[in-house]
């Protein structure tokens, strides 16, 4: 709980004009994959019934939710939704949004569509709509 909410101290440290946000998902060879192996999270061999009823974002993981283990899958839901609000609060900011812009402007003299695409995604979380 205390390295979601460094996370949203981070953001607001260094405020980019766009920041992505995923839930971790673990993969098979790695580090983290290991981590949550040992922690007892994960299954590194499912069996083929858990295959075949599981997404496969979650196979690995023993109970998909139940993705870490200081948090109960309630809270952890809570702040995964928290987190996502507060991302996409910061990512449709007006101002986030203009500096965004400007920084992709390059892209936007080789691609004029790509300008246009970006007005109407801008203009459609504003509430108006754009016609090109």
């Amino acid at each position: 709980e205390e390295d979601i909410k460094k996370t949203f101290s981070f953001l607001k440290e260094v405020n980019p004009y766009y920041a992505g946000l995923g839930v971790y998902n673990p993969f098979p060879r790695t580090a983290l994959f290991d981590q949550g192996v040992q922690l007892g999270l994960l299954d590194p061999f499912p069996s083929i019934d858990h295959f075949l009823k599981t997404n496969p974002k979650d196979l690995f993981f023993k109970d998909p939710n139940q993705r870490v283990q200081m948090i109960s899958p309630e809270k952890f839901k809570k702040l995964t939704e928290e987190a996502m609000e507060f991302f996409h609060n910061h990512n449709t900011n007006p101002f986030n949004m203009i500096r965004r812009g400007l920084a992709r402007r390059r892209v936007y003299f080789q691609d004029p569509s790509l300008l246009w695409r970006d007005l109407s995604k801008a203009a459609g979380i504003l509430g108006f709509s754009i016609n090109h």
